[in-house]
C-alpha cells in the first residue's frame, strides 16, 4: 500500500513539469532552442524523484 502513495504522489509530481515541456516544445520558434535545458532539467528532476521514492520506500511505516 505504501508504495501505491509513493507511485501516486510521483505521478502528480511529475504532471505539472510534463505540461511545462510539452508547451514549451509547442511554442513556436521555441521548441529547439530550449531542448539541452529541457533535457538537463528532467535529468535532475528525475533523479531527484527516484532518489527520494527509494528513501521514503525505505523508511519504516510506523516508529515509536
Amino acid at each position: 500500500m505504501k508504495l501505491l502513495w509513493i507511485l501516486l504522489i510521483n505521478i502528480g509530481a511529475l504532471y505539472g513539469p510534463v505540461e511545462l515541456t510539452r508547451v514549451i516544445l509547442d511554442w513556436e520558434g521555441f521548441g529547439g532552442k530550449f531542448m539541452f535545458e529541457i533535457g538537463f532539467m528532467w535529468l535532475f528532476y528525475g533523479g531527484a524523484m527516484i532518489i527520494a521514492s527509494i528513501m521514503i520506500a525505505r523508511r519504516p511505516v510506523f516508529q515509536n
